[in-house]
């Protein structure tokens, strides 16, 4: 936001109704925005979520934030910590290998998986933009991701099985991705186990909460076929590369909406 003083009025505000503020930081450049807008959540005192942080600055500063006990929390998405500038450069970067926050430099990426293993990353999400080819073509900035992401997260966190990545280099458990994926989202936004109607409560397996979760085959390795995708979008930045981990069944409010043995989603 380019006028200050009227963003720290809508913290000031946030703060008052108890209501977090997600901000994409990107105002002459990721790492200047993420600064600014921490300053303004300290002088105000609101809760402040970074949305995709993608370079070691801005993880380096969110880490500082809480540190010093700010209300600050973040998140980041799985091409971000799968891909580099040298995947944008093959893709075409003005095209289809475009995404707002860009993809960044190796050690970027690497910044942004230590981040995730000290606990400064809070959730991932998956940033989905189901752009069509001409979309694409024009330079809309974004990937199509809901379909790969698990399986993204699981081959570079959990089973090390990435292109690129060390073998037996497995950082993060499955409990722990499960909850940076759903429970860590859900209490961010009010919806988890501080939710004000426990009917309402996703993202953790317990009585009286909404059943909304994904069963998964973790051993299970796939090539990335856009054109199977049941997103509108075919735009992934993963189109020919081998994931480990499946989604086999989506259940949505008791209901299965997505059957892998199947390959068909209902809509309820």
């Amino acid at each position: 936001m380019v006028n200050g003083s009227l963003f720290l009025a809508a913290l000031a505000e946030a703060r008052r109704t108890g209501l977090a503020v997600s901000c994409h930081c990107d105002l002459n450049g990721e790492n200047a925005a993420v600064n600014r807008a921490i300053e303004f959540a300290e002088q105000s005192g609101a809760r402040l979520h970074i949305a995709h942080v993608s370079t070691k600055e801005a993880a380096e500063a969110v880490r500082r934030a809480k540190k010093r006990g700010l209300a600050v929390s973040c998140e980041v998405t799985p091409h971000h910590l799968a891909l580099t500038e040298k995947d944008a450069e093959t893709l075409e970067t003005e095209t289809h290998g475009k995404v707002s926050p860009p993809l960044r430099s190796e050690e970027d990426r690497r910044a942004i998986i230590a981040a995730i293993a000290d606990g400064t990353v809070d959730a991932i999400a998956t940033d989905h933009a189901p752009h069509t080819r001409a979309d694409k073509q024009n330079g809309a900035p974004g990937f199509t991701g809901l379909e790969t992401a698990f399986a993204v997260c699981y081959s570079v966190l959990a089973a090390a099985s990435f292109p690129g990545q060390a073998a037996g280099a497995s950082l993060i458990d499955l409990s722990k991705l499960s909850s940076l994926m759903s429970a860590a989202p859900a209490r961010l936004l009010g919806l988890g186990s501080n939710a004000d109607n426990v009917s309402a409560a996703r993202g953790l397996v317990l009585p009286g909460f909404r059943a909304d979760f994904c069963l998964v085959n973790t051993t299970a390795k796939w090539m990335v076929q856009p054109a199977a995708f049941m997103s509108r979008g075919k735009n992934s930045p993963f189109a020919g590369k081998e994931l480990q981990g499946s989604i086999v069944m989506t259940i949505r409010g008791g209901s299965i909406v997505f059957d892998g043995s199947l390959q068909n989603v209902q809509h309820g």
